[in-house]
């Protein structure tokens, strides 16, 4: 006969919470028996490697949704099918971030080169920043500029950035 290890001793063991060893249960990545006497949940050997599976691969970031399906399949080719989505993934966001950083870098040059920027300088500098796919959203026009009658009536490009050095050297 299977040993049945307990929920508590499980927690213990692997660090994993029962809130999440249940929820990983609830989505049917394996199965426990209840304890008759305490009602605890327990598990036998199979649902113990399942579970270290399962933390394994979460910690890889596999969606709840793919490491059922590993464990339905069982083979090998879902699971390299589900890791090769999952390295894909990670070299996208990969290259998002660079993309990022690189934009980033670019406006940091920008506002310490100028020292002084209006906003409508500052717009227009931004649309020719080059950013990640994910982050570009469709232009939007604005049709009722909100915050007052001067916003109303485009008065914001008086409003300026202006680095702290500068600022100081012009109150000087």
């Amino acid at each position: 006969m299977d040993m049945l290890t307990a929920i508590n001793k499980v927690t213990a063991d692997t660090g994993i919470s029962s809130r999440t060893l249940r929820y990983w249960e609830a989505a049917g990545l394996f199965a426990s028996s209840r304890d008759a006497q305490s009602g605890w949940r327990m598990y036998d050997s199979h649902a113990l490697q399942r579970i270290r599976i399962t933390d394994y691969l979460r910690r890889l970031d596999v969606s709840i949704r793919d490491i059922k399906k590993v464990m339905e399949d069982q083979t090998v080719d879902s699971l390299c099918r589900v890791l090769k989505k999952r390295s894909s993934t990670i070299s996208k966001a990969h290259s998002d971030l660079s993309l990022l950083e690189a934009a980033i870098s670019e406006l940091i040059t920008m506002l310490e080169e100028r020292g002084c920027l209006t906003l409508p300088l500052l717009e227009d500098s931004l649309a020719n920043i080059r950013l990640p796919v994910a982050l570009v959203r469709k232009k939007h026009v604005i049709t009722k500029l909100q915050g007052g009658n001067a916003m109303a009536q485009n008065k914001y490009d008086e409003v300026k950035l202006v680095k702290s050095e500068y600022w100081e050297a012009r109150m000087h």
